[in-house]
């Protein structure tokens, strides 16, 4: 049954109401935009600019004037709820309003434009708050652009999560759980992250860096780098040759056993990544949203490419324009950092986390063992929002067999000193 929305105020509907029995969870809401221009139509209810769109989208790109058409009709189409999540726990139960920020990836990225992006985020946040809203989360590049959350958490409006700590607890799981359906151990595989300094990527790392025979660590700036490669050894517990860092994402990913993308690129062709950049039989587990991987390069690579950052919310609704919108293919799935704002929800939290440059592997774990108190479960295998398939699982796994035993010529990677001293 669809969820109602029966108070309005303003320009925003929401769902405010009071639970009985009495709890102690608070309503929040969540910051979304639109992935691509085509994801743009499920905004409107006229099925006219539904087809608009979509044959716009099909035909221009987002920088065009067809781009900024879009973001027009967007705008007027601001700070308003787009969909509903009504979710439970015992005793606990919390809704979750959609609330629509109206910027396509690339706006994100442009200096010019981060002011006024950070401003429709403030006014979307204090609307919310003055309809009952306890906690906010943010989708997407709402998180990139804020400092992953600190900017708008020093504003002090509302409890802020970015949801790293959400999708980094989704990725340590997944990507361990699809390593072993491929017959990969990681004791004695190499992991590669792409991203690795970034939100998601860096809590990502120091959990998935000691279960693994090496590390490479690959992002676009030297410091980070280095200081994250010293965190691994100094507080993580790895050998410094262990640890290799370097700005070559495709000679890294040559060696990866199990690739994870964590970039916060507008468009997956910005990587430049094809079939051929990644080990036939390895894994590939894309943590981006918009992805990091295009289809045509799935289909004809292989490795066993796996979404990141999945999870199932088995006591709840979400309501269809809500399921439109996330576009993952299911009606009980939802984002790692989506599913972060909706357990501090139900927990009730007044305080924010998962913020700033470094969340900590101790709330990751907090985080991944609230998920199993509150039926908040990590989804089976799934790539561009449909099933993994056993066949083509057992495909992969097969390729990793028949190369086994054959001596690879791997390209040089050119690392970056670290700068320690020898043990």
């Amino acid at each position: 049954m669809a969820l109602e929305v029966y108070e309005t105020k303003g320009r925003i509907d929401y769902r405010k109401g009071s639970f009985d029995p009495p709890c102690n969870a608070v309503n929040g809401v969540f910051l979304i935009h639109p992935l691509e221009i085509n994801n743009a139509k499920f905004v409107f209810s006229d099925p006219k600019m539904d087809r608009l769109i979509e044959m716009f989208a099909k035909t221009f790109r987002e920088k065009g004037e067809v781009g900024d058409f879009v973001r027009a009709i967007l705008r007027k189409n601001s700070l308003k709820i787009v969909g509903l999540i009504d979710a439970r726990s015992g005793k606990a139960r919390c809704q979750v309003a959609l609330i629509l920020i109206p910027f396509l990836p690339h706006d994100y990225h442009d200096p010019a434009k981060k002011r006024v992006i950070r401003l429709y985020i403030l006014a979307a946040t204090k609307l919310a708050k003055f309809l009952g809203a306890g906690y906010v989360g943010l989708g997407a590049f709402n998180s990139v652009v804020t400092a992953n959350g600190k900017w708008l958490d020093l504003q002090n409006v509302l409890a802020t999560t970015s949801g790293a700590a959400g999708t980094a607890a989704s990725l340590f799981a997944g990507s361990l759980r699809g390593a072993r359906n491929i017959g990969i151990i990681a004791k004695k595989s190499t992991l590669v992250v792409v991203g690795a300094t970034g939100g998601v990527g860096l809590p990502t790392t120091m959990m998935l860096a000691p279960k693994f025979k090496q590390v490479i660590l690959v992002a676009r700036k030297e410091g980070p780098l280095v200081n994250l490669g010293r965190a691994l050894i100094n507080e993580a517990g790895l050998k410094e040759d262990q640890v290799i860092a370097t700005l070559d994402t495709k000679a890294a990913l040559k060696h990866a056993d199990v690739s994870i993308l964590a970039t916060s690129v507008a468009h997956a062709k910005e990587l430049g990544l094809s079939a051929n950049s990644f080990k036939s039989g390895s894994l590939v587990v894309d943590a981006g949203r918009p992805k990091n991987l295009e289809r045509e390069v799935v289909q004809k690579g292989e490795f066993l490419a796996i979404d990141g950052g999945v999870y199932e919310l088995k006591n709840g609704e979400i309501d269809p324009s809500a399921q439109l919108i996330l576009q993952m293919g299911g009606d009980k799935l939802i984002y790692g950092c989506l599913a972060e704002t909706i357990l501090c929800c139900l927990q009730g939290k007044t305080v924010s986390q998962s913020i700033g440059a470094r969340t900590s592997t101790d709330l990751v774990k907090a985080v991944s063992k609230g998920f199993k108190s509150k039926k908040i479960k990590l989804a089976k295998l799934r790539m561009f929002d449909e099933p993994v398939s056993l066949a083509e699982v057992n495909r992969i796994r097969l390729i990793r067999l028949a190369k086994a035993f054959e001596k690879l010529q791997l390209p040089a990677i050119q690392s970056i000193p670290l700068g320690l001293k020898p043990a």
